[in-house]
């Protein structure tokens, strides 16, 4: 009895360690720490009453699947169940409903997850199938190791959702927990049998430390530094150590590539209709801390100048210095709030300085380099090109929240202005014109016309969120991607950003990052990854400046920056998502570079084409390739035996080799067609045995060679014979035609699909090869041995 309730006990603290990566993913995490740990106490102490009132097997995770239902009911279904506990069909379709509307949910959401009623349940419910498998598993089979899987489950829920690595302190707490529940069951197990002793045979209390325990430890520790110095010199591990400190080339901000070291990123701030995401892996670019529970967007640059390709920055329009900067606030009085930051640039290589918009003062504390600003973008950039890597520095701004009704009072625009002559000019191109025209039907003020281009390109009316774009016969990107409805965030941005200039309005893409994510240690703190470089619009509004507008979907923009005027329309609740303000993060699929684009590139990602190309790249190379090689290595067996049985008909021919070894050669060959054909050759059966065998009727009458065949058998068995057994071997002419007749009889009795295997997979290459495995494993397993008798804890602690 005190077996098993220890062994519960510690599995119940297992599965609640095992959920604390959970709470990474959620905004709130109070109601998971608790609901959590009141489901594992009632399911651990469930477990030991039944266990202890000899409850049968099965019926253990019955009862405390019971009681998890009965949980689950009185914390959501209450109003439905019997006395609040028990669960009824009401509560059961309740439940269902749930379920629903958490699937729907998940695919709207992101990283922070809100603490809706449907996604605590259906974590909860996760939480308490987790607690009981662990403890069904661990105590009752008594299969501890098994009891992981539940665990990792539930460990690959926020893998499969961050968009950066989970915490390594919640990971080791997971691990923790795993081990911990190993070495009590092992204990468990070691104490119930057995007599202890030490090295010279006296016996130890079993609360004594173990008299190998030295051993263990030692052992452990060359196996953890074996398990974590390995993987790093694994071929393929982009962050190992060969690399880490190797020299890598990076992309300019011209596209070309140049020189650099370490992991750092360098921009282009243009944003293309066009191209291809370059996905490597994560790598942390900006790190901030700040007093703003939502900081939003940090910006980079700023492309205006518009091509039929996209939009690139057009250089600065002014210079300043950051000591001086000018005051960006609206002319209308507008809520906004005084904030600061301290911004540490990690792994960027870049021209210009991530800042927040409207900024009020800019402190680069011990940073030599050399900034402007300029105030017509509202962006830093370095007149030297000094580069910002590995800075740190301070930034005061002003956040400005607008409202519906406010930017609907907005004045109208002067076409004669200068942000109009500048920033409103466009290509022209009668598909946009038109499409905007009908977009824009209805509409009377300036912001509700920008909502109805920002709803334009939502998922209702067919775009749809993916990783590359699809290539147009338009021959302009602009309408190829109006038309095929595919893209990620800079398509969007520059899409819409084109649209508002074709209304009459001036528009721009801003570049930068998402607001990221924020630390668990720290609230203050948010982490910026090359998963959150993004691209947005801002549109120009008189007497209130510049608006962000973010037509990409927020599910798949990690760390999405909720803007309450402009909600997203791919939302189901608009209205949900603007009040609250919920900052989405991606849960289908991060976004990354793209080449060439406004985007900051891993560096050791592969050189990719220009992004100035109008399609996508063509796979069908890099598939041919992969065809090709899967043939080769299917049609491997078969050259190597086609090589072979060529170099020893060549063999019997040369003039060089002598009569012996031309013998031998002929018979292995005779010995392979055999085996090739599912006739068998045992090496032990003489050479006129085996000859008589495959020519006599009556021993094998369907596979019997007959005629030349048969002659030419007999003819390589009389001279392995004599090669064998006589002092000299005399040379024998028409040892190939005899391998060659024997192999047409073969042939000519076999079955099709004896004859294909024989050409494609012959087994004589199959079993040489099967052989040569055997023979290494034999040899690796003698080896291996041998090092565990020399590490024997015994041998290790033998005394002289």
């Amino acid at each position: 009895m005190r077996r098993d309730w220890y062994i519960s006990i510690i599995a119940g603290l297992a599965s609640f360690l095992a959920i604390a990566p959970l709470s990474v993913i959620f905004d709130q995490r109070a109601w998971l720490l608790s609901g959590a740990a009141v489901l594992v106490t009632l399911v651990v102490t469930i477990a030991v009453l039944a266990r202890a009132l000899h409850a049968p097997r099965w019926l253990q995770p019955v009862v405390t699947a019971a009681t998890v239902s009965a949980y689950l009911t009185h914390r959501f279904g209450e109003d439905l169940g019997l006395y609040g506990l028990i669960p009824t069909p009401g509560v059961f379709r309740y439940f269902g409903s749930l379920l629903s509307i958490a699937g729907q949910e998940t695919r709207e959401v992101g990283v922070p997850v809100p603490d809706r009623v449907s996604l605590q349940f259906v974590t909860l419910l996760g939480v308490g199938v987790m607690a009981l498998l662990v403890d069904f598993l661990a105590v009752t089979l008594r299969k501890p190791a098994l009891a992981g899987l539940p665990m990792l489950a539930t460990y690959s829920v926020p893998v499969a959702l961050l968009q950066t690595d989970v915490p390594i302190l919640l990971t080791l707490l997971v691990i923790f927990g795993y081990l911990w529940l190993l070495v009590a069951d092992h204990t468990d197990r070691v104490r119930g049998w057995g007599r202890r002793v030490s090295g010279d045979g006296t016996s130890v209390d079993p609360w004594e430390p173990s008299p190998i325990a030295a051993s263990g430890r030692r052992v452990a520790v060359i196996g953890l530094a074996a398990a974590l110095a390995i993987p790093v010199y694994l071929p393929g591990q982009s962050t190992g150590l060969i690399e880490r400190f190797g020299t890598l080339g990076v992309t300019g901000l011209s596209g070309e590539r140049g020189g650099g070291s370490g992991e750092g990123t360098v921009v282009n701030p243009i944003t293309m209709l066009h191209g291809n995401l370059v996905r490597d892996r994560t790598i942390e670019m900006v790190r901030v801390k700040s007093d703003n529970p939502k900081p939003g967007y940090l910006r980079i640059a700023v492309a205006d100048e518009i091509s039929e390709d996209g939009f690139k920055p057009s250089g600065p329009y002014s210079s300043q210095s950051l000591a001086n900067l000018p005051d960006l606030s609206p002319e209308s009085n507008v809520a906004h709030e005084n904030h600061e930051a301290e911004i540490e640039i990690k792994n960027l290589d870049s021209l210009y300085l991530p800042l927040y918009a409207r900024p009020t003062s800019v402190d680069m504390g011990p940073t030599r380099s050399v900034w402007a600003y300029d105030p017509v973008t509202d962006v830093a950039y370095s007149p030297r090109r000094s580069n910002i890597r590995a800075a740190r520095y301070e930034q005061s701004y002003s956040q400005f929240t607008f409202t519906a009704a406010e930017l609907r009072r907005a004045a109208a625009l002067d076409p004669t202005s200068t942000v109009v002559q500048v920033f409103a000019q466009v290509p022209e191109n009668d598909y946009v014109t038109n499409l905007v025209a009908r977009t824009l039907a209805g509409k009377g003020t300036q912001y509700d016309q920008v909502l109805a281009i920002l709803d334009s390109l939502s998922a209702k009316n067919g775009f749809q969120y993916s990783l590359s774009t699809e290539p147009g016969t338009s021959g302009v990107a602009i309408v190829d991607f109006l038309e095929n409805k595919r893209g990620y965030c800079e398509q969007y941005a520059s899409a819409m950003a084109w649209m508002v200039r074709a209304a009459g309005y001036p528009a721009r893409v801003a570049t930068g990052f998402t607001q990221g994510t924020r630390s668990i240690s720290d609230p203050r703190e948010w982490s910026m990854t090359n998963y959150n470089l993004h691209a947005w619009v801002e549109v120009y509004f008189v007497g209130y400046g510049w608006v962000p507008f973010d037509p990409t979907p927020s599910a798949n923009v990690p760390g999405a920056v909720a803007l309450p005027w402009a909600p997203d329309p791919n939302q189901v609740d608009d209205s949900t998502s603007a009040d609250t303000g919920d900052d989405a993060a991606s849960a289908a699929g991060p976004e990354v570079p793209a080449p060439g684009d406004a985007r900051l590139r891993d560096t050791d990602a592969a050189p990719v084409d220009s992004a100035l190309s109008a399609t996508a790249a063509d796979p069908r190379p890099r598939y041919a390739v992969g065809v090709l090689f899967l043939l080769a290595v299917a049609l491997l067996p078969a050259s190597i035996r086609l090589l072979t049985r060529r170099r020893r008909i060549a063999a019997t021919r040369a003039e060089h080799i002598d009569a012996g070894r031309q013998a031998h050669t002929a018979w292995a060959e005779f010995a392979d067609l055999l085996v090739d054909y599912r006739l068998s050759a045992d090496p032990s059966e003489t050479p006129r045995s085996l000859a008589v065998r495959v020519t006599t009727e009556g021993v094998h009458s369907e596979r019997t060679l007959h005629g030349e065949a048969a002659e030419g058998a007999i003819l390589l068995a009389k001279v392995e014979e004599h090669a064998r057994y006589a002092k000299r071997s005399h040379t024998v002419d028409g040892l190939s035609k005899a391998l060659i007749d024997v192999r047409d009889g073969l042939r000519t009795g076999a079955g099709w699909n004896i004859k294909v295997v024989a050409v494609l997979m012959p087994p004589s290459i199959m079993r040489r090869w099967r052989r040569g495995v055997i023979k290494s494993t034999r040899s690796w397993a003698e080896w291996l041995g041998r090092i565990q008798r020399q590490w024997a804890p015994r041998h290790l602690l033998r005394r002289d």
